[in-house]
């Protein structure tokens, strides 16, 4: 009886260690993940990772390896651990502002950021240098960190005003700036280095000053009636030839170009006028009283109905002053001609065939001690004097008597 009770006990042992369960624990940075018996043991599905971490596989306690065979059943309890790797980020910065932030993993070159002004982007900057990262294929060794460098751009101005800002690699001649940037009486001469006066004529030398001013000059004016007809610049100084006939008015003729202070028209045109002459007036005259009706007691058809008498010529000239140094020029209506008219003819009725000449004027201007202006000789006081010139009409008519 004895011997059958130890065959039962063993049986029941042999049978409890056949029932023992398996089980099979994961974790993730130490923190339960979950768990599997026999019937269900597998690989796990992969635990979800921030994009920094990347996760390697399941690995035994206590093992640095991933677990391979899935289809061998560990002996007991076992736990698995998640095998994670950390990875760094690289960071490019603009002055002191994250700009973009890359896996080091996935390094590339980023877009290009906005320059600010009067600066162009020229790239990215290892840390504490001004090398530029040239070789995207790879990330740099132990830097995680990437600056962006601007350069300052070659500006040029006309006139006072900003016309085109350039990258430094890309300075060179930008051209002839448009004419409606500057006086219709400037002509664009080149460029000057800002301190400098000499043009710049070798563009493959980079100046270290960044700004370049347009260079104007002058040009020369020539004037139709007191209105602008052309002008020329410097190097293209020459006869501009003759104004269109509109612009002459009825009865006068062009004679030629005048420069202040001459009197008679220029014309050595290979010559460039000096004294910093700059303006030119066309020079129109008019024929005066036709010499066929000079003479006293001619008589001449006036009308169908009426005839005349010529008494004689009638001349008559602008007045004019000096007021503190300017010239003050009267006017001359055909009362005022009538009027002269009639002290030399008193039977004068009308005043026919009035002309006007014009004749330019000079004077000059004297300074006395309390800063008055007077009309002086410049020779004896010639520190203290300045000629001017004006120009004054003179106006011929004929009186006749109407009979």
């Amino acid at each position: 009886m004895r011997k059958i009770t130890i065959i039962v006990l063993a049986l029941a042992l042999v049978l409890l260690a056949s029932c023992e369960s398996f089980r099979a624990d994961y974790y993730v940075d130490g923190t339960y993940y979950a768990s599997q018996d026999e019937s269900h043991f597998g690989e796990p599905w992969t635990p979800s990772l921030p994009q920094d971490r990347i996760f390697s596989g399941w690995g035994l306690e206590g093992g640095s390896e991933p677990y391979t065979d899935w289809t061998q059943l560990p002996e007991g309890e076992v736990r698995f651990d998640a095998i994670i790797t950390d990875i760094d980020y690289i960071e490019f910065y603009v002055g002191d502002s994250l700009y973009e932030r890359q896996l080091v993993t996935q390094f590339a070159e980023p877009e290009a950021p906005e320059a600010p002004d009067g600066k162009s982007f020229a790239g990215w900057a290892l840390p504490d240098s001004s090398e530029l990262v040239e070789d995207w294929s790879a990330t740099p060794e132990d830097v995680l960190r990437l600056n962006a460098v601007f350069m300052d751009n070659y500006d040029f101005y006309v006139n006072g005003k900003l016309w085109k800002s350039v990258a430094p690699w890309d300075y060179a001649d930008p051209g002839i700036p448009e004419e409606s940037l500057y006086p219709v009486e400037k002509s664009f001469g080149g460029w000057t280095v800002e301190g400098s006066s000499t043009p710049v004529t070798d563009w493959t030398v980079v100046p270290e000053e960044h700004r370049l001013n347009a260079v104007l000059v002058d040009d020369y004016l020539f004037y139709v009636n007191g209105e602008l007809w052309k002008d020329v610049s410097p190097w293209n100084f020459g006869d501009p030839g003759t104004p269109e006939d509109k612009l002459i008015p009825r009865g006068y003729v062009f004679e030629g170009w005048l420069s202040a202070p001459d009197y008679t028209p220029y014309s050595d045109w290979k010559a460039v006028p000096g004294n910093g002459v700059l303006r030119f007036d066309a020079l129109l005259s008019e024929n005066t009283v036709a010499s066929a009706i000079g003479d006293n007691n001619v008589k001449l058809s006036y009308s169908p109905h009426r005839e005349i008498e010529v008494l004689g010529p009638v001349f008559i000239e602008e007045p004019y002053e000096i007021v503190r140094g300017g010239v003050k020029v009267g006017g001359i209506g055909y009362s005022d001609i009538m009027k002269a008219a009639l002290e030399l003819y008193p039977g004068a009725d009308q005043v026919i065939d009035i002309v006007v000449d014009y004749s330019t004027m000079h004077y000059t201007l004297q300074s006395d001690g309390s800063g008055q202006v007077e009309r002086a000789l410049a020779e004896d006081y010639a520190e203290a004097s300045s000629d001017s010139y004006f120009r004054v009409a003179t106006y011929t008519g004929i009186a006749i008597d109407i009979l």
